[in-house]
């Protein structure tokens, strides 16, 4: 079982690698989805959009308010939803930001800037785009030696959502399957 964790870790960064070095194509993904691994809500935006957190994963008002901020670092997004494992110390934060932020963040990806992970708490971070579905996501990994965050953005009609999965990096084998069957979830 360790060894399926290991692999699908390392076909996880292949993938992440491969769409960092082509930003010319993006790549199309497939996620496994193991529903048994879901929560049975789901999140639902008003225009219909919907994710399903990991199962036993809760819907809370707060999550570690200082690492919150550093990972919503920008004013103009709006939380929506905060789900925190009620076993580990996972979370999902759900937010959402201007559809035009969109464009500002892929063009990000393709002229990053080194100030900007100066005084950042991440000592890794991976830029990616890939389709899954309907949607274009820009997902950015961020690691240090205490946690892995994914973040991901994607839009849907005049709604741009962001989802980080924030995950312990000594929760990370435990947790890979369950998140990315949420990430699978996206509707």
């Amino acid at each position: 079982l360790y060894m399926k964790y290991l692999l699908f870790t390392f076909v996880f960064i292949l993938l992440l690698i491969s769409c960092h070095h082509s930003s010319q194509k993006v790549v199309e993904v497939e996620f496994n989805v193991n529903e048994s691994l879901l929560s049975d809500s789901s999140f639902i935006s008003k225009t219909g959009f919907s994710i399903n957190p990991p199962k036993n994963w809760v819907k809370t008002d707060s999550f570690d308010s200082e690492l919150q901020n550093k990972i919503l670092n920008r004013l103009d997004s709006k939380l929506l939803a905060i789900y925190k494992s009620d076993t580990t110390n996972c979370a999902l934060i759900i937010s959402e930001l201007p559809e035009s932020d969109f464009v500002l963040i892929k063009h990000f990806l393709e002229t990053p800037n080194p100030s900007v992970t100066q005084d950042s708490i991440w000592t890794k971070v991976q830029p990616s785009v890939f389709k899954y579905k309907t949607f274009e996501v820009v997902q950015i990994v961020s690691q240090n030696s205490k946690l892995i965050v994914f973040k991901l953005f994607t839009h849907r009609l005049s709604e741009l959502f962001e989802f980080d999965y924030v995950i312990p990096r000594n929760e990370i084998n435990i947790n890979m399957q369950s998140v990315e069957s949420s990430i699978g979830s996206l509707n």
